[in-house]
């Protein structure tokens, strides 16, 4: 267990520990798990990876749970996640995309309903693929594949971003119907929904007042409430709970910081308030989560 705090690992340092096909430091594109660098320490993601198993089984623990996926099956990770080593079977066949930040904004700026499928992926981030999906995310692979390979096409950062665009609007696609899609949604309400989670990315350490994140958005927080619970079926102060304490599972499960320390560093005025925020939502005291064996 490490002392202070988890260690993030960028997408430079993945691309340093391994050749693959790269569109500068934006993009990594990997055709087997097996080249894909493994962790020996829990890690914080500062990329969004794309990973779809196509034979065997992979293993892992992520946000201090353990998670595996199969054939058939894919996983999409966001930034701030926390990976802990991972495993493969003997047979384990898959192929896996890592991109920045920068570049994964750029990509959703043109999905609608984003909000939607964002929601899907919080909850459930290993998800079920059809044949005929996979199929089709092969299909983009070998285009992508091609044009990564070609660092003389004038337009290859163009062509491999909108590549994956439409990838991203296939798998989109996918888990929408999954879902059972309802094609009346307010596209507005997806927007301040996907506005006001940004904010509790960057702010939910020192900020867990709906009010606040009504203000800097600039509704109000009856607004704020209403559009929230419309689009997510959370509400705002549920929204901000579970960052809070996913952060709080992170510290306890990968760290041996005091739980004093962690209460701190989430702006809580002390551990006895944090213990009770924990024991609410898990029924069970911090100490004794820290004792569960994952």
């Amino acid at each position: 267990m490490q002392e202070h705090k988890v260690k993030d690992i960028s997408i430079k340092e993945v691309k340093s520990r391994h050749d693959c096909l790269a569109l500068g430091d934006d993009l990594l594109l990997y055709e087997r798990f097996f080249f894909v660098p493994k962790l020996t320490s829990p890690r914080r993601l500062k990329f969004n990876s794309f990973a779809m198993c196509t034979r065997g089984k992979v293993e892992c623990s992520i946000n201090g749970s353990p998670r595996s996926f199969q054939a058939g099956e894919a996983i999409i990770l966001g930034v701030d996640n926390v990976v802990d080593s991972y495993t493969l079977s003997y047979d384990c066949e898959g192929v896996c995309l890592i991109a920045s930040n920068e570049f994964r904004k750029d990509i959703i700026l043109g999905v609608h309903e984003f909000a939607l499928v964002y929601v899907f992926l919080r909850r459930n981030p290993i998800f079920h693929l059809s044949q005929r999906d996979m199929v089709t995310v092969h299909d983009y692979y070998r285009l992508l594949i091609r044009r990564l390979s070609d660092p003389d096409h004038i337009y290859r950062r163009s062509t491999v971003r909108m590549l994956v665009t439409t990838m991203g609007c296939d798998l989109c696609n996918a888990l929408l119907h999954e879902q059972g899609f309802n094609s009346q949604r307010n596209v507005k309400r997806d927007k301040v929904f996907m506005q006001f989670v940004d904010l509790i990315n960057q702010n939910f350490r020192v900020q867990r007042s709906v009010s606040w994140y009504a203000d800097q958005m600039g509704i109000t927080a009856k607004h704020l409430s209403e559009t929230v619970k419309r689009v997510s079926g959370m509400t705002p102060s549920e929204w901000i709970e579970t960052f809070v304490l996913r952060e709080v599972c992170i510290s306890l499960r990968y760290t041996s910081k005091p739980l004093k320390k962690i209460a701190e560093e989430l702006n809580f005025p002390n551990q006895s308030l944090l213990t009770k925020y924990f024991r609410k939502k898990f029924d069970m005291s911090p100490s004794d989560y820290r004792k569960i064996k994952v």
